[in-house]
């Protein structure tokens, strides 16, 4: 009985859940060849990941089990199979979203002015 259990377990269909906005574009736009096919990608994950690229956090992507290691490898990879201009537009805002270090800027309001 614990065979069969284990069985259906390794069988069952394993639900994959976009971690946010930018990744559920990337799994949704690849190979692409039309705007209203992109829309209604771009709206299904903006319904799954209200506020979309708001709330991805500039690097996200970037780690230790990185798929990539810059945007640029991101987007030639997954938008050279697209003749869209707006699929490949949206695949590389979000591959940069994701694969693009963050800079880091000093904020006026926290700033500490120099004092001679």
């Amino acid at each position: 009985m614990k065979r069969i259990l284990g069985l259906l377990i390794l069988a069952a269909p394993i639900y994959a859940h976009a971690a946010n906005y930018a990744t559920c574009l990337l799994d949704r736009l690849q190979g692409l060849q039309n705007y209203p096919a992109a829309n209604a990608a771009m709206n299904t994950c903006l319904k799954e990941h209200p506020g979309g690229f708001n709330n991805v956090e500039q690097g996200a992507g970037l780690g230790f089990l990185s798929k990539y290691d810059d945007p640029d490898t991101c987007t030639l990879e997954l938008a050279a199979t697209t003749s869209s201009q707006a699929v490949a537009s949206q695949i590389r805002r979000a591959c940069y979203r994701l694969y693009k270090e963050p800079e880091f800027t000093f904020d006026s309001h926290n700033a500490t002015p120099i004092t001679r």
